[in-house]
Formats: structure tokens, C-alpha cells, sequence
């Protein structure tokens, strides 16, 4: 079980492969650290831990903030699950609008990319203290 005793933070949880990726790892013995959107409002959180038992859904819009929580709550982090998922957006090119394309590259390069800077000390650190394990 690879998974097991490791914390991962999987983003935008609701989406994507949240789901399924959040399954397979509570299976595997994995800390599950759940970000989304929705998990703004405390119900949305409370919904989501009992459909999941044993994941802990997390409350934080920022890349920053989101990290500090989880480690906050665990101490480290061993894996980051960047799950981000943006809508297609289509248009003809005469059409597109510039505002679409910052807002989906910030969504899907800048925020992502923040993210994984923030996590990654916390990657290196985990990695040394398991002696190259995972």
C-alpha cells in the first residue's frame, strides 16, 4: 500500500477525479486533505466528510491559505493532487475575449503553479524523513 500513512491535499475535490482519487486513497490508508470551492460554507464540508470518512475537507480560497491549513492539521504534506478543472471555452476567434483566456490561465497555470511552490517544501521534507520511499 503505497498510500498508506501519506497526507495528500487534492484540489477542487467535487470536480474532476476528486471523487475517485479521494477513494482510492482513503483505501490505500492516505490522509485525504479536500479542497474545493463549495467547501466555503460549513454544510458543504460536513456533506462531504460523511461521504468520505476519514478525508477532512478544508475551507480556503487562496493557494496560501490552503497550505497552512493543511499543515496546520497534519504537519506535512506528502503529496499535492492538482486537480484543477476549468471549462472549455470556445468561440471564434473574432469573438474570443481576452478576459476568458487571463481568467482560464490563471486558473489552470498561475493558481496551480502557486500551489505546488507552496506544497513542495513540504514534499522535500517528507521524501527525506521516509528515505526515498513513495
Amino acid at each position: 500500500m503505497m498510500l498508506k500513512d501519506r497526507v495528500l491535499l487534492v484540489t477542487n475535490v467535487e470536480k474532476f477525479a476528486g471523487h475517485g482519487t479521494t477513494r482510492v486513497a482513503l483505501a490505500e490508508g492516505a490522509t485525504v486533505l479536500a479542497h474545493d470551492p463549495a467547501f466555503e460554507g460549513a454544510s458543504a464540508r460536513r456533506r462531504y466528510e460523511a461521504e468520505f470518512p476519514g478525508a477532512h475537507a478544508l475551507s480556503a480560497g487562496e493557494p496560501a491559505t490552503l497550505v497552512e491549513l493543511a499543515l496546520k492539521r497534519h504537519g506535512h504534506i506528502d503529496a499535492l493532487v492538482n486537480n484543477d478543472a476549468y471549462p472549455a471555452l470556445r468561440a471564434p476567434l473574432g469573438e474570443a475575449r481576452l478576459e476568458d483566456y487571463r481568467s482560464a490561465l490563471e486558473a489552470m497555470a498561475v493558481t496551480p503553479f502557486r500551489l505546488t511552490q507552496l506544497v513542495a517544501p513540504s514534499m522535500r521534507a517528507a521524501s527525506s524523513n521516509s528515505a526515498g520511499m513513495f
